[in-house]
This record gives structure tokens, C-alpha cells and sequence, in this order.
């Protein structure tokens, strides 16, 4: 590992706590073992780690032998769905309102931080340390709850190490986790090693499901996952799932750039096991979005028509209870009325969400414009310029970087 000793003014609302605290040992080591930049005043951030990594592995075990055969013997009673979109997009609104229907199952904020042995510890655990969570989100305003839906990106982090997310720790160096964007580059065995940490972690969540029903379970139930990473595996989606159903869900790219700058900034403070770097972060947004909808866009024909459904956040927002009809309408999906009935009491509370607010002037609007033309055309979204010049919105301008395009 190369170690900063430059003093550096950095801090988290999370303060030692990181989503590092979900790996076992061999895990942890092979994340260490890619050599992140870490920092002397990470030092109890990273004892921690190392501490629960011990942790995770001897419940992992205990787990093992108390749940092994049954998980093995279990299979999920249907296809996931699938909720895409890129980060900022709306994708945990949807989430949110669709996670109060029964069939629909959301692996929860324990689970994907647990994931080696929430099976076994959930029930007493999540219980008796609900008081050490904070009441939001660092990033935003949505409720922190051991029992609040998560994205799953979180747990296959946790459990392989490959995943985008590793780039909290590798800040800067994209070379270390490029390829864990859409899998396509894993050996064979790193592959077979994520499909079954990803099934496996399934199988436990639709599991402690089943028993928290006491034996009694909604018929029907299906995974309900959100993770904005998932937009860029459809194909190796399908090939687990070839019945799985998708949403994808799409935002204005202004609100979308702004939301991600912040976002981006939080999470690299709360999770840096080093100097939280910020340097190039308004092209690292760009290219994490010019990446996603490219291969987005070109694999979404691999999905059959009644096995996906496509809107906006914006539209969500304004009529929730309408747009949602027309997703289940699309996906064929059974028992919106009780959904309905159970969101008329919501809808309040999500009025009431207070969004981030953020500033854009015309000149950063322009760069925005030009950099993501192609989505903002696509979705129909206006570019609230004054005007926009040709020589703005040429393919050589679009090749840009943020910082080049004046």
C-alpha cells in the first residue's frame, strides 16, 4: 500500500464507518492487496475494517453450517426485476414506492452491509444496534433504517471485490476498477465467482424473507434490486435470468450532473481509506455517464418488449400512482390496486422529500449540453439554452473534456 502522510483537512458524517465493514478476510486482503492510497488519519477507519473483516469471516462460517444445505437446496420462485438508470436518476424514488408491495422483495440496509452472514444475524443484530445509525443519507435526505431498501451493488462489493464502488477506495486510478463495470473482462473465474456470490446473496435475502413471513409468504414474491451499476449488465443479467423484467428509469442530465458531482463528493469522504481526492471529478462524471448509456443503448434490444418498461423521473414525481399503473400494466404485473392503496397513505411523505438544490450557470449548461447531447435529444429534454451553436454541438466538441470545451 502507498501511504500519504501530506496533512490533509478531510472528515466524514460517517465517521470511522465505511462500507468496507461487510468484507471477510480474504476480501479485505484483496483489496489491500491492490495497494490503495491510505492516510495516517484513516488509521482506526482501517483497524475497524480489519477487525470486522475477523468478524464476518467466523459468522460467514457459522452461517455456512447452520443455513448451507438450505440455501443450496432453495430456488428464487421468480425472475428479479431489475430497476436501471445512471446515479441521480430516480432510481431509489422507484424504488422506494414499489417496495411497498408484498411480492416485491428489496434486500435491506443490513443485508447488503452483512452480507456474509445477515441469514444468521439479522434478526438479533439489526435490533440492537438500530440507535448507532444516522437519521439520512450523506448524500441526500432519504431515511436510514436497518430495514429500508438498498441497492444490492453495495453486498457484491462486500463479497467479491469487484465492483465499481471499489473505486471509493481507488480514487484516481480507474485502471483498478474499470473492468467491474460491466464484467465482460473477469477471467472465467472471476466470473463464475460473481454470479454465485450475486445468487447466493439473493437466495439469502428472498430466504429471510420467507422467514420473517413466519412460513407464510406473499405467493408470487419476486427480487426487486436497484443498482444503477446493473445499466451496464444487461447481457450477463439475461444469461442469469432470462426471464427478468427491467425498468429503466431516466432524469433531466443537468440534474443528473449536478446530483452526481455531490454525490460523488460524499461518498468519496465517507469511504476514502486515504485523502479523499476530488481532482477531475466533472470528467469522471462525464465519462461514467458517456459509458453507461452507451452500452446501455446498445444492449437494450436484448430485452424483450413485455420484459421492459421506460420512463422518467420527472413524470414519477408529478403522478406516481399513474405512472406506476402503466409500469405494471407493461410488465404484466398483478396487484396494483393493493399497491395503490397502500401509497395513498405515502404520497404525503414524499411530497415533503426535500430534494438537494443546486445552481447551474449558462456556461456550465453549455458544456453539459454539448457533452451529453445525444441524451438530452433521446428523452426529449430541452436544453434551456438561449441558443445552441453548431460549432457547441459538433462531434469534435463532443469529444471533449469538461475542462477543454470553453
Amino acid at each position: 500500500m502507498s501511504v500519504d502522510r501530506q496533512p490533509q483537512k478531510f472528515g466524514s458524517p460517517q465517521g470511522i464507518f465505511s462500507i468496507w465493514q461487510g468484507m471477510d478476510v480474504p476480501t479485505w486482503i484483496r483489496l489491500l492487496a491492490g495497494r490503495p492510497p491510505v492516510h495516517v488519519r484513516q488509521t482506526l477507519r482501517l483497524a475497524l475494517v480489519s477487525g470486522m473483516s475477523v468478524s464476518n469471516s467466523v459468522l460467514k462460517l457459522v452461517e455456512y453450517l447452520a443455513y448451507g444445505a438450505e440455501l443450496r437446496r432453495y430456488e428464487l420462485e421468480q425472475p428479479p426485476v431489475f430497476i436501471l438508470g445512471h446515479w441521480r436518476s430516480g432510481t431509489t424514488l422507484l424504488h422506494e414506492l414499489l417496495s411497498h408491495d408484498p411480492r416485491l422483495i428489496c434486500p435491506n440496509l443490513y443485508q447488503i452491509l452483512s452480507p456474509h452472514h445477515c441469514l444468521l444475524t439479522e434478526p438479533i443484530v439489526a435490533p440492537l444496534t438500530r440507535w448507532m445509525l444516522p437519521k439520512t443519507r450523506p448524500m441526500d435526505n432519504i431515511r436510514v433504517a436497518w430495514d429500508a431498501p438498498q441497492e444490492d451493488e453495495t453486498a457484491l462489493c462486500n463479497l467479491t471485490a469487484m465492483s465499481p464502488y471499489m473505486m471509493l477506495a481507488y480514487q484516481g486510478q480507474r485502471e483498478k476498477y474499470e473492468r467491474f463495470f460491466e464484467l465482460q473482462d473477469l477471467t472465467p473465474a472471476e466470473r463464475e465467482r460473481w454470479k454465485k456470490a450475486f445468487v447466493t446473496f439473493l437466495k439469502k435475502v428472498a430466504l429471510r424473507s420467507r422467514k420473517n413471513a413466519h412460513g407464510a409468504p406473499t405467493p408470487g414474491q419476486r427480487l426487486l434490486l436497484k443498482s444503477p451499476t446493473h445499466t451496464y449488465r444487461i447481457r450477463l443479467l439475461l444469461e442469469l435470468f432470462p426471464q427478468a423484467k427491467f425498468i429503466h428509469i431516466v432524469r433531466n442530465p443537468y440534474d443528473v450532473f449536478n446530483s452526481s458531482l455531490y454525490l460523488r463528493e460524499r461518498l468519496f469522504e465517507s469511504n476514502s481509506l486515504g485523502r479523499p481526492r476530488h481532482e477531475g471529478a466533472e470528467e469522471d462524471v462525464c465519462v461514467m455517464y458517456d459509458h453507461l448509456f452507451r452500452v446501455f443503448e446498445a444492449d437494450r434490444h436484448l430485452v424483450p418488449p413485455d420484459q421492459f418498461h421506460e420512463l422518467r423521473f420527472e413524470d414519477l414525481e408529478l403522478d406516481p400512482i399513474g405512472e406506476l399503473r402503466k409500469l405494471y400494466e407493461q410488465l404484466e404485473f398483478d396487484g396494483f390496486e393493493s399497491l395503490e392503496t397502500k401509497l395513498r397513505g405515502q404520497l404525503d411523505s414524499h411530497r415533503k422529500f426535500r430534494k438537494n438544490q443546486f445552481e447551474m450557470d449558462e456556461a456550465l449548461k453549455r458544456r453539459i449540453y454539448t457533452r451529453w447531447r445525444g441524451a438530452f435529444e433521446r428523452y426529449d429534454y430541452p436544453s434551456g439554452l438561449p441558443e445552441t451553436s453548431s460549432a457547441d454541438c459538433s462531434p469534435a466538441a463532443s469529444s471533449k473534456t469538461l475542462e477543454q470545451v470553453q
